[in-house]
């Protein structure tokens, strides 16, 4: 973002001694290919932020919505391609067998690629390979950092439930986790488990998987709810899951943020008025600025000011 301001300041110096220049570059067209439906409060948060950054920088911007499947990601990640002539930009999160597929056909079309919000499994990384190098057009990767977010919701879970650390009482949590096909799983997982191994006296009694949605989350949750009467926090990967969590406690006769502490991450509207209300403990988030982020630093590409050095290709 630095070097974005830096550059417009110094255009302006230009204009204010040379006088206006006009410079000769095509218009630039970029397509988003989401990982979720138009109906997801995070994803479409996503794109709507986006599609503001596109119009403050005149940017042909073109969003495409399939189902939370790896089937219908790969269909209409390949369809826009289609739409897309060389020149033109390609943003996409990264969503195992599908992107690497989608970076190669781009490859061959001309099409610039920035794979945006998730990272890729180490088991993966060796086949897909990095940001311009076999694949020149696949222009960088950026990332939350997953693992840090699943750490911080249930750092403050703990904290709320047991200020002083060194009590010997243990916490009793349980998880609700997204996806074994996402990486953030995995990540966000390994954050809640380094809490508990940094020796914060957690008991994590179970972690299942929510797979990102309300109705199957809601499921989980009643379930370890009934299976742990005692537990003291619900720890989740998404605040979709977290909010269908607060739905199960309801209907259990709990009273979430009371009788249980939960903490979710994305800072979804729905979320944030839980906050408020005293359900939901603490929501993590700000990643949704990601694919805006990337039409920044494209826009500073197609301008001839390469990024690649700061912030970098991987960051």
């Amino acid at each position: 973002m630095k070097h974005q301001i830096k550059l417009r300041s110094t255009i302006l110096a230009l204009f204010c001694t040379l006088g206006t220049v006009q410079a000769e570059h095509t218009p630039m067209k970029v397509g988003f290919i989401s990982a979720g439906n138009q109906e997801s409060q995070f994803w479409g948060e996503m794109a709507r932020f986006a599609q503001a950054v596109a119009e403050d920088l005149n940017i042909e911007f073109i969003v495409r919505y399939p189902q939370q499947s790896t089937y219908t990601i790969r269909r209409k990640g390949l369809k826009l391609l289609q739409e897309l002539d060389a020149g033109s930009y390609l943003i996409s999160s990264y969503v195992a067998t599908v992107t690497d597929e989608l970076i190669n056909k781009a490859e061959a079309k001309k099409v610039y690629v920035f794979v945006a919000n998730t990272n890729i499994k180490s088991e993966e990384s060796a086949r897909v390979g990095r940001p311009r190098t076999k694949n020149q057009y696949w222009l960088a990767h950026s990332y939350a950092d997953d693992e840090q977010a699943g750490y911080l919701v249930a750092d403050e879970l703990v904290k709320i439930i047991k200020p002083d650390r060194e009590q010997e009482r243990e916490v009793k949590l349980v998880g609700i986790s997204g996806s074994d096909t996402s990486q953030a799983t995995y990540d966000r997982n390994n954050g809640l488990s380094r809490l508990a191994n940094d020796g914060n006296n957690i008991q994590i009694l179970e972690i299942d998987p929510g797979h990102w949605e309300y109705d199957a989350a809601k499921i989980v949750a009643s379930r370890l709810i009934e299976k742990y009467p005692d537990v003291e926090a619900i720890w989740s990967a998404s605040d979709t899951m977290a909010l269908a969590a607060i739905s199960a406690l309801k209907e259990a006769g709990r009273k979430p943020g009371k009788d249980v502490l939960l903490g979710g991450i994305d800072w979804t509207q729905n979320a944030l008025e839980a906050v408020k209300a005293g359900e939901l403990a603490t929501t993590v988030g700000g990643h949704f600025m990601e694919v805006g982020i990337a039409l920044i630093l494209l826009y500073d590409y197609h301008h001839n000011l390469d990024f690649a050095n700061d912030p970098g290709i991987e960051f």
